[in-house]
């Protein structure tokens, strides 16, 4: 069975959703470039990099946002108390003098690759807290994954659903021996019919209708053959 779900997965890579060539700063890039490249490319990040292409870091519209909330001004006592007391590096107090993106940038940065699955990916922004991840091949960045392009999977017609899910559901080399499942999609959502032999059946098409990108949510109405000839009988 695992291995019917194995070949049943498929996969979208961050290659085919990121934006490429990638928009970059170098480090000595002026504060109100990065602004003006932020606001004209309508994004919330940019990676630094050097001559060569390799990621140095990130500026964020946070980095950002640093020197317009504190500006030359020294923070609060007991913020500073705070920060050292936990630990922190009050990265603050640079970034509110910051004049360039070396200064500005974030260095330990969360990145995806090309042959990432984008599943992969979109947990890696969750888990940061990010909504951009710089992709690199090798050292070097060669686009950028947003949230909004983890989106485009799920820009996909019923119809397009609804060809992958036949053609999943009659390929006899994944699907359990001996199922009779149709399927119909509406708005994303994959409303599943008919019968299975077993009840395991049941839960591996399930799983394999699930990893085909751009389904919204799986309602499996199809019943296990044996179960339902008894309640028939009675």
């Amino acid at each position: 069975m695992d291995a019917k779900r194995n070949q049943a997965a498929r996969h979208v890579f961050v290659r085919e959703l990121m934006t490429a060539p990638a928009v970059t700063v170098t480090a000595d890039t002026p504060f109100k470039e990065i602004v003006d490249v932020l606001l004209e490319r309508n994004i919330t990040g940019v990676p630094v990099v050097d001559g060569e292409g390799r990621l140095l870091g990130v500026v964020t519209q946070a980095d950002l946002l640093d020197k317009q909330a504190y500006g030359p001004q020294p923070r609060r006592p007991l913020s500073l108390l705070s920060d050292l007391l936990a630990n922190r590096d009050p990265s603050w107090r640079v970034k509110a003098v910051a004049q360039s993106a070396g200064d500005l940038m974030t260095e330990r940065v969360v990145t995806a690759r090309p042959g990432d699955d984008v599943r992969h990916a979109a947990h890696k922004m969750m888990e940061a807290r990010v909504t951009r991840l710089p992709v690199v091949d090798g050292d070097r960045v060669v686009g950028v994954l947003a949230r909004h392009d983890v989106l485009k999977v799920f820009h996909r017609p019923d119809r397009a659903l609804l060809d992958d899910v036949r053609s999943l559901l009659g390929d006899a080399l994944t699907t359990p021996e001996d199922h009779a499942v149709t399927a119909s999609v509406r708005d994303g959502v994959v409303i599943l019919a008919g019968d299975v032999a077993r009840p395991d059946d049941l839960d591996l098409v399930e799983a394999m209708i699930w990893r085909i990108p751009g389904i919204v949510a799986v309602e499996n109405n199809a019943v296990i053959r044996e179960r339902e000839r008894e309640r028939q009988r009675r």
